[in-house]
C-alpha cells in the first residue's frame, strides 16, 4: 500500500489543485480533502463539484492536522501563503507546492516551516488554457512528469553563507 493522508489540504484549488484533489480522492489516497483559498465562489464550486469535502479561507485552520498539503497558488504567492498557513502545519506534515520556479521558492519558504514538517518542493509539468477548479479533471496528471526539487540536508554546524 503507498503513501495514505487522514488528511490532505489543497491551497489554491484551481485547475491543478482541484486536478490533484480529484487524483487523491479516486485513488483512495486522502480520507479527506480540504480546499483553502481567498474566493467563497471557487471554493463552493469545489464543494459542489465534490472536488473537495470541505472549505475555508483560514490556511491555519485548514491545515491543522494535514499529513500533506499542497500549494497551488501563483509562484509569487507561495511563500506568504505558506507563511500564513504555518502556525497550522503539524509535525510530520508533508508540504509541497506546484510552482515552477524551484530556487526563490526554496529560499523564501524555507524560513517559515515548522520544525518537523517535510518541504518537498515540486513542479508538475501539466496544464491547459483553461483555469479554476471547473477546469480540473483527474487525467491532468497521466503521461506528465514532475520535478521534485531535493533541498540541501543540514549536517553538522550551518554554514555561513
Amino acid at each position: 500500500m503507498g503513501l495514505y493522508f487522514k488528511k490532505a489540504a489543497i491551497i489554491g484549488v484551481g485547475l491543478i489543485g482541484g486536478s490533484l484533489a480529484m487524483v487523491l480522492r479516486q485513488k483512495g489516497i486522502a480520507s479527506e480533502i480540504v480546499g483553502i483559498g481567498r474566493g467563497l465562489k471557487n471554493l463552493e464550486a469545489a464543494k459542489r463539484l465534490g472536488v473537495v469535502d470541505s472549505f475555508t479561507t483560514d490556511p491555519v485552520h485548514g491545515v491543522r492536522g494535514a499529513g500533506l498539503v499542497v500549494v497551488a497558488v501563483p509562484v509569487l504567492k507561495i511563500a506568504e501563503t505558506v507563511r500564513n498557513a504555518a502556525p497550522g502545519l503539524e509535525p510530520g506534515c508533508i508540504v509541497t507546492d506546484a510552482g515552477s520556479v524551484k530556487g526563490a521558492v526554496i529560499r523564501e519558504v524555507a524560513p517559515f516551516m515548522p520544525k518537523g514538517v517535510h518541504f518537498v518542493p515540486g513542479h508538475p509539468i501539466a496544464g491547459t488554457e483553461h483555469s479554476g477548479v471547473e477546469a480540473a479533471f483527474p487525467e491532468l496528471y497521466i503521461d506528465r512528469k514532475c520535478i521534485l526539487t531535493p533541498r540541501p540536508r543540514r549536517t553538522g554546524t550551518p554554514s555561513k553563507k
